[in-house]
């Protein structure tokens, strides 16, 4: 099993009276695509911000490669290697793909930065048209020219936030294809939050549950998927077992 690169202690944050998470403890291991699911308003974007230092934890520990970066600034996070997309794309549309490459800080000499860029758009499919405005790609293209422009920050893990909403089963193939190529060929950690269960059973190794600002539980897909606990959370009922009823939760 790889060290993990990413360890969440009993990590606790409040707003006002909303315990929005509750001691929660969860570790992700280098080079793995993990899943972290859960219903709605369970914790899971604010766990986002506490690990890309959006928020600061009220208390416990956030380490990443080795050091606790519990409440160091998004840019600090963003330099030691952690990077995240957002629900909504953000790409500036009135600007080329090579452009909107170009918009990430770097401290790479300008020929090295435009050479790397070059070698990301051809991994997600976009290198055929560099200087396209990316207003004019579809909605699809503009995810993966978001989740491409990211990678100008050569990152260890990729938070990525419910990427896959809104694209077609084909286009979410094709964004699945590109992580697996960018897991081996870069060495990338992924966090995968998202709704679209067919998704995340397919793509990732290992699978956290988070319910009322916990992990709820944690496994290969198979297993959280059958887990009793999980279909609680998410159905609210117990399944039929033999010689039982449904009862509800």
């Amino acid at each position: 099993m790889p060290e993990p690169l990413l360890v969440v202690k009993d990590v606790q944050k409040h707003f006002g009276g909303v315990h929005a998470i509750r001691g929660c403890s969860f570790q992700v291991a280098g080079k793995s695509i993990t899943g972290l699911v859960g219903p709605n308003g369970c914790g899971k974007t604010t766990m986002f911000n506490l690990v890309t230092g959006t928020f600061r934890p009220d208390s416990g520990a956030i380490v990443f490669a080795g050091r606790d970066v519990a409440g160091l600034r998004p840019h600090v996070m963003a330099r030691l290697g952690v990077a995240r997309t957002f629900q909504l794309t953000r790409v500036f549309k009135s600007m080329s793909i090579l452009q909107n490459m170009l918009t990430v800080p770097s401290e790479q000499p300008a020929g090295e930065r435009t050479r790397w860029a070059a070698e990301v758009l051809d991994a997600v499919g976009l290198a055929g048209q560099p200087e396209t405005t990316a207003g004019n790609l579809s909605f699809g293209d503009q995810k993966l020219l978001e989740f491409a422009r990211i990678f100008m920050l050569r990152p260890k893990l990729v938070l990525l936030d419910e990427i896959f909403a809104g694209i077609s089963p084909a286009l979410q193939e094709r964004q699945m294809n590109v992580i697996r190529d960018f897991q081996t060929r870069f060495g990338v950690t992924f966090l995968v939050v998202d709704h679209t269960m067919r998704v995340i059973m397919n793509l990732c190794q290992e699978v956290l549950v988070m319910n009322q600002g916990q992990i709820l539980a944690r496994g290969t897909p198979a297993e959280v998927s059958h887990d009793q606990r999980v279909i609680e959370a998410y159905l609210g009922h117990r399944t039929t077992t033999k010689g039982g009823d449904n009862r509800g939760a």
